[in-house]
């Protein structure tokens, strides 16, 4: 897994994803903002990822658009914009500890080093 595949699995999970998102492309892919690539940048983390099979994919409907409201899309939407707000969906609901090669944020680490530490001097 890349830095920038785990910057992009960060900004799906924070609470103001699409912001981060735009930001985070604007960042490193030069030119405007395009959902088509973001939908295929999103498509390749979950597939490299293995977080859902295309049988699931569509048995669960998260392509169908009369589903749409499940993952927050609106009707005047584009089909890549409500495919990559799926895509978004499937990323936050999956655990972080599924995700191979996952580097959680510095503060995250911190935070486990001073809990397994006051479980040892605990112990």
């Amino acid at each position: 897994m890349t830095k920038l595949e785990i910057l992009f699995i960060r900004a799906c999970k924070s609470s103001s994803y699409e912001y981060r998102l735009k930001r985070l492309y604007k960042m490193f892919y030069y030119g405007d903002f395009n959902w088509t690539h973001m939908l295929l940048i999103l498509v390749g983390i979950v597939s490299d990822n293995r977080l859902i099979t295309v049988d699931q994919l569509f048995r669960q409907g998260y392509l169908n658009p009369e589903k749409a409201w499940q993952y927050g899309a609106e009707d005047d939407w584009s089909y890549e914009r409500r495919a990559a707000y799926a895509m978004i969906s499937i990323i936050r609901l999956t655990k972080v500890s599924d995700l191979v090669g996952f580097i959680k944020a510095a503060k995250f680490r911190r935070m486990d080093n001073v809990e397994a530490l006051r479980n040892q001097i605990q112990a």
